[in-house]
């Protein structure tokens, strides 16, 4: 046998358990599918970038700014909750997925009309409110979505192929509006609204009919103890997005729509990284809240498959970035190949710290992510006041790594000193891997 053979058949044996074989099964199939999502996704945002222009699109990068923390409060942090509970408790999932459909109806419903009340008088352009308008819409529908239900149950390449099959659609109506010169802000933000709605009703109709039939049961005692888990989670979930997409609101205010189109830009490229890391993470969380997530076997598989995960689609990522922006746009856009760059290595960052919020959640430590995020934030915040108004988007990205490096290094502190206190309590369970 060929050495090479040999030492990937030795790095592999390890992984040839039924949990890792139904979890690699599962991985592949999930991350073709948000391959083909980020691929429309991207793909769509080059031709918003030709087709709006770049004085435009950075309105409409401002405007998807606003929509991510939309989701982030919509959500109200029960995602990562209810996967916590519906994994220690399957037969409760029909009382924890009704919590769910509550709690993040009532935050979403309440967001949409805060906003359209605050951009009602505000100065702005008709055309940006009504686009605005309608990425809050589509976001009721998005926060409401069953994409939890769906991991816990190891069914994340179903949820991925209805949300593949809507961006499709998406992207279709906007090459229309594209080859007729039709695009505008108000469409755009149409089309999204349009796409997150079918996407939600497309996830509830498989789940239904395919996974489990959902039955409502509402429990006023379960909606309690969700809402005291998730309200931290939920700060830290607004306050975690911060580093990575606010920095087009600074670009905009101190400098011009095209530096703010730059970075936002590189911030959608970069926010099609994530999600597609998001594909294993998803995979990864069930089996780390599970009884072999602390397992010695089981983290050095994770450490494995985080670094070989990573280093290719990076890889991929940089060059796909490097080749598409110089091939497709106009010349005012490469000065976003290193934005992105950068961007690219503080999302990697920003994963790893995920996975360790993950073991921080398992522990009950939602607490602490809070402050983790908190002192990301602020570190991010002060210096984009102290700096992009001389350094523009290349600051804000610099801060936005910065601020990832901080956040994995505190997590690492936080959940590695609690595991340490938790084996001097108890005798450490056996090494049995998954």
């Amino acid at each position: 046998m060929p050495p090479l053979i040999a030492t990937i058949r030795r790095w592999l044996e390890p992984y040839q358990t039924d949990a890792g074989r139904a979890a690699g099964r599962t991985l592949v199939l999930l991350s073709l599918l948000v391959a083909v999502t980020q691929f429309v996704s991207v793909t769509r945002v080059f031709l918003l970038t030709r087709g709006l222009g770049s004085d435009l699109f950075g309105v409409f990068a401002v405007g998807l700014a606003l929509r991510g923390y939309l989701s982030a409060v919509g959500v109200f942090g029960v995602n990562r909750v209810m996967i916590r509970d519906g994994a220690r408790n399957p037969a409760l999932l029909d009382v924890v997925a009704t919590s769910y459909f509550v709690i993040t109806s009532a935050a979403s419903l309440t967001l949409f009309a805060l906003v359209v009340v605050a951009t009602a008088w505000a100065p702005l352009k008709h055309s940006e409110r009504l686009m605005i308008w309608l990425l809050a819409a589509g976001n009721v529908a998005d926060c409401v979505n069953l994409r939890s239900l769906f991991d816990i149950h190891h069914r994340q390449a179903r949820s991925a192929a209805i949300t593949a099959c809507c961006e499709v659609a998406g992207l279709a109506l906007i090459i229309a509006a594209y080859l007729t010169e039709r695009l505008s802000l108000p469409l755009v933000g149409g089309i999204y609204a349009g796409q997150w709605t079918a996407a939600c009703i497309g996830q509830y109709l498989v789940y239904h009919r395919t996974v489990k039939r959902w039955r409502w049961s509402f429990s006023a005692e379960h909606i309690r103890q969700s809402l005291n888990s998730s309200w931290p989670l939920v700060l830290s979930g607004v306050i975690a997005v911060l580093p990575m997409t606010s920095g087009v609101f600074f670009v905009r205010w101190w400098h011009d729509n095209t530096d703010a189109a730059i970075l936002g830009l590189a911030q959608q490229i970069s926010g099609a990284y994530a999600m597609c890391a998001m594909s294993a993470t998803t995979i990864l969380q069930p089996h780390i809240a599970g009884q072999y997530g602390m397992t010695g076997g089981f983290f050095k598989k994770l450490v494995g498959f985080f670094i070989a995960f990573h280093a290719a689609l990076f890889a991929l990522a940089a060059l796909g970035t490097t080749v598409l922006i110089v091939m497709f746009l106009e010349p005012v856009y490469y000065a976003a190949i290193v934005p992105t760059l950068i961007l690219l290595v503080g999302r990697v960052l920003n994963s790893a710290q995920g996975i360790g919020g993950m073991y921080a959640i398992t522990r009950s430590l939602e607490r602490l992510l809070l402050v983790v995020n908190g002192t990301r934030a602020t570190l991010f915040v002060v210096g984009c006041v102290l700096l992009v108004p001389y350094g523009s988007y290349l600051a804000s990205v610099c801060l936005s790594t910065l601020a990832a490096a901080c956040g994995l290094t505190l997590i690492i502190w936080i959940v590695g000193r609690r595991i340490v206190e938790e084996k001097s309590i108890s005798p450490p369970e056996s090494s049995r891997g998954q």
